[in-house]
Order: structure tokens, then C-alpha cells, then sequence
């Protein structure tokens, strides 16, 4: 990702799609070793709740919308966010990998493959 390409994006805000985007595939981490848990949702909510700008007031209604969301409308999303957000989205994804203490082959396997999706460098 080069200057131009960030140069109208904004690096901190952060819109209540791409935050459902975020969460899609939070979730969707969540599910490769088999099950999104309850501490792996919890971890996810605290993650969207503490990053800067973010501001989700009805929790309901956000999960609703963000299900209706396809994956392929969330990685044109997240595609096109700051690169320094999109750096910060697939921490919140390996955060999750991680919640319940492993990552197995198929969480790293998902994890590299969104890296390579939004052109990030492992």
C-alpha cells in the first residue's frame, strides 16, 4: 500500500461497516477450529469496543446487519480502508485465533489467507 492509495482514507475513524466487517471476520476466525465460543465473542466485542473511533450503541442490531453482510462485500470493504486500519483488522482476527489459548493449522492457514486478500506482508 503506497501514500496515494491512503491519501483520502481515514486511519483512525472507523465506520460502522467496516466494524461489521471486522466482526464478520472475527467471526468467521472464530468458526475455523469448529466453534465460535463464548469467550471468543466476548474477546470480539471487547476488540470493537476498544478500538479508536469505534462507537457500536445497539449490539442487536449491529449483529443483525453484519450478518447480512457477504463475505466478499466485507473484503472489498476492508480492501479498501487505510492500510494502518487494515493492519489493525487482522490483529483483531489473530486476537481471536488466539482467545482460547492455540491456533491450529486451520486458523493459521484462515489468518494468512486474509493477510493475503488485503495485501499484507506476513
Amino acid at each position: 500500500m503506497g501514500i496515494l492509495s491512503d491519501l483520502f482514507k481515514s486511519s483512525k475513524n472507523w465506520t460502522v461497516v467496516e466494524l461489521q466487517c471486522i466482526m464478520q471476520m472475527m467471526a468467521a476466525m472464530g468458526q475455523a477450529d469448529g466453534e465460535f465460543d463464548e469467550q471468543e465473542k466476548l474477546a470480539a466485542i471487547n476488540i470493537i469496543n476498544g478500538l479508536p473511533g469505534a462507537s457500536v450503541r445497539d449490539w442487536e442490531h449491529f449483529m443483525s446487519e453484519t450478518a447480512k453482510m457477504s463475505p466478499e462485500m466485507c473484503f472489498d470493504i476492508l480492501k479498501n480502508m487505510h492500510s494502518k486500519k487494515q493492519r489493525l483488522a487482522l490483529a483483531c482476527v489473530g486476537f481471536i485465533a488466539q482467545a482460547d489459548g492455540e491456533i491450529d493449522d486451520v486458523e493459521n492457514e484462515f489468518f494468512g489467507d486474509i493477510a493475503t486478500a488485503l495485501g499484507i506482508e506476513l
